[in-house]
């Protein structure tokens, strides 16, 4: 593991310095992802960043599909997420598509190392804000609560996020948690609502849901380091998140190389 991250920082360095390698793939369009898991490393409970990138199918299906993850700070783990985002062929790809929740830290890190990306807000962490507000308004589990948060849905894929947000804003709470969940959603979709044209990128065959890099979180790092009882040493535990990602992500014989 410490061996494939010396690996990784020196493509890092190549890459800060304008020397990486050509990638030599030409794929025609890729999509990328990053997201967090917590893990118990060096005593207490850490953010582990995470990011995958992958091709499409004709079936829309993530095909080759590469992973990075570390616990990192978000500033030098956007490096990592461009190298392994240029290893897949992002040199040779003009068609390169973000879909991710709405992390603050993933799209700083988008802004810095993808931004002539697609950004796409993912649309089922959208929902999530929106049936939190209908729970409040019309009671959880209720009928009128269910009705409400699919004319909102259809709203989305038709690309009217504005009167989504003019459906929020005609709430006038009077209690203070469901003044306060009516602020959260308005600020968010006033934050994202550039990411969320889901019509045209369910016309282009974009993928609107993160359920590669949600997979990768549970299939990738957490199977392995977050069972029960696990707790993880700094170094430790940075090497075993190298070994995973690289494991799902090549040809499993070619780890010898790394064993000297």
């Amino acid at each position: 593991g410490q061996n494939i991250k010396r690996e990784w920082d020196t493509r890092v360095e190549q890459m800060l310095s304008h020397r990486l390698p050509g990638s030599g793939v030409f794929p025609p369009r890729l999509h990328t992802s990053a997201d967090g898991v917590m893990l118990h490393i060096g005593g207490r409970w850490q953010e582990v960043k995470t990011a995958s990138v992958f091709e499409t199918n004709g079936a829309g299906e993530a095909i080759r599909i590469g992973y990075f993850a570390s616990h990192c700070p978000s500033n030098v783990f956007g490096r990592y997420w461009r190298v392994l985002a240029h290893q897949a062929g992002m040199d040779h790809c003009c068609d390169v598509i973000v879909v991710a929740d709405g992390a603050h830290w993933i799209w700083m890190e988008v802004g810095k190392y993808f931004p002539r990306s697609k950004q796409i807000i993912d649309l089922c962490h959208v929902m999530g804000y929106v049936w939190a507000v209908a729970n409040l308004r019309f009671g959880t589990g209720s009928a009128e609560a269910s009705a409400w948060c699919h004319n909102q849905s259809d709203l989305l894929k038709k690309n009217e996020a504005d009167k989504v947000l003019a459906n929020v804003r005609d709430w006038k709470p009077r209690k203070a948690d469901c003044r306060e969940a009516r602020e959260d959603l308005i600020s968010y979709f006033t934050e994202h609502k550039h990411r969320m044209a889901y019509a045209s990128y369910l016309k282009e065959n974009y993928q609107i849901g993160s359920g590669v890099e949600e997979a990768c979180n549970k299939n990738v790092v957490q199977a392995r380091m977050k069972q029960a009882g696990m707790r993880w040493g700094e170094t430790r535990s940075e090497s075993i998140l190298q070994l995973c990602t690289w494991y799902h992500s090549h040809d499993r014989q070619q780890i010898n190389r790394y064993l000297a």
